[in-house]
């Protein structure tokens, strides 16, 4: 029994041995190979995770490290959402801009003049064309990445060279929410699951939200960092001025930098603090370089319509590596964003829809306990 029992510890240990020798050749192809690309994307995708970020300070020098950082960015947004710029779908009509287009004229009207031996076909005789107009097409929604469309929901699949992951459009923004764990803000607490922050909102969806206290990868999810709004009510509040990303009374999406005061004015509901910016006002942010790494991603974003975009991208895995920013700066744009912000992601990253996770998460157990959660309310 002991040879069996030695044997087995054995085949384990020259496994690992075989595997960490594997990965480490990786990792030294990947930073000393003919590729800087790949350089810069493997610098990048570490230094944004909290538990292995130090893997890049094994491969470069503080100079190179520095030099990588600065010249593979995202520029920083200024503006605040423009409140007018949404109007939300079945409210405030009226608010629309004119587009200047005259209508048609009402066939049925006495004041039509018609030319001398020809007639005007009623609106109700005419053919209705087979084809819809493209102008009425949903942005970013077709027949073949439709997954599911029921109850004022749709869930669309996304895809690039390097992810693979899931959007989900909120017809009605009112729906849309900040949860908060029990134990939020208590530093001897811990945090809670998504799946169970958002069964105690009663909720029908939920992603990550905000950031949070999380060293070494070893925080207790309960402290958050930034804003926390919720329901109206401020929870948190950070020192100075931070980027607000969430929701105000109208259902509008605010992302923009301001303080506390600012966001008190603006009558904020439900918001929390991450970053960075993707779009604000229809302008999406700059990037340089290779921009960020390659990683899971949670986003949160608003049509003109007032249609709330929440998105999903799967990392860290064999047949999703993850994506950069630009990459979702892209989907945003395709999806007809007109604000857009990038929530926590990394091993936080994580969807759910009627009680099942429907992102495939890089922590395989679904286990984190965070302070702040995305709801989608029934």
């Amino acid at each position: 029994m002991k040879k069996l029992v030695t044997r087995i510890l054995i085949v384990i240990f020259t496994t690992a041995l075989f595997v960490l020798f594997g990965v480490f050749t990786v990792l030294l192809i990947v930073n000393y190979g003919p590729s800087k690309r790949a350089h810069k994307l493997f610098v990048n995708s570490v230094r944004e995770t909290s538990a292995i970020g130090f893997l890049a300070e094994w491969f470069t020098t503080d100079a190179e490290l520095e030099r990588i950082l600065a010249e593979n960015k995202i520029e920083e947004i200024d503006d605040v959402t423009d409140t007018s710029m949404v109007v939300i779908k079945g409210r405030d009509e009226d608010k629309k801009p004119e587009n200047n287009v005259t209508p048609p004229a009402d066939p049925h009207s006495s004041e039509i003049e018609t030319t001398p031996g020809t007639s005007v076909t009623p609106a109700e005789d005419q053919p209705t064309p087979d084809v819809q107009p493209e102008d009425d097409k949903e942005p970013g929604v077709t027949e073949d990445n439709l997954i599911s469309d029921k109850d004022g929901i749709k869930i669309c699949k996304v895809k690039g060279p390097t992810f693979t992951g899931r959007m989900m459009i909120i017809e009605d923004p009112s729906r849309v929410k900040v949860g908060v764990c029990k134990q939020f803000g208590n530093r001897s607490g811990r945090g809670e699951q998504v799946k169970t922050i958002m069964d105690n909102y009663n909720g029908i969806a939920a992603t990550n939200a905000g950031g949070f206290e999380d060293v070494n990868g070893r925080g207790s999810g309960s402290m958050p960092i930034g804003y926390v709004f919720s329901e109206g009510q401020l929870l948190y509040n950070p020192k100075g001025s931070g980027l607000l990303i969430g929701f105000d009374e109208n259902d509008i999406l605010i992302v923009g930098n301001m303080t506390a005061e600012q966001a008190l004015e603006k009558k904020i509901r439900d918001a929390i603090t991450f970053g960075p910016a993707l779009i604000v006002n229809g302008v999406s942010a700059q990037i340089s370089g290779v921009g960020s790494g390659l990683n899971p991603r949670t986003a949160i974003g608003q049509r003109g319509d007032g249609a709330v975009l929440l998105l999903s991208i799967d990392g860290r895995q064999a047949n999703s590596l993850g994506a950069t920013y630009a990459d979702m700066i892209k989907i945003y744009e395709e999806f007809g964003a007109v604000n857009a912000a990038n929530l926590d992601g990394g091993s936080s990253a994580i969807m759910y829809y009627e009680g099942e996770v429907i992102s495939n998460p890089s922590n395989m157990i679904n286990n984190r306990n965070m302070p702040t959660a995305i709801i989608v309310t029934r």
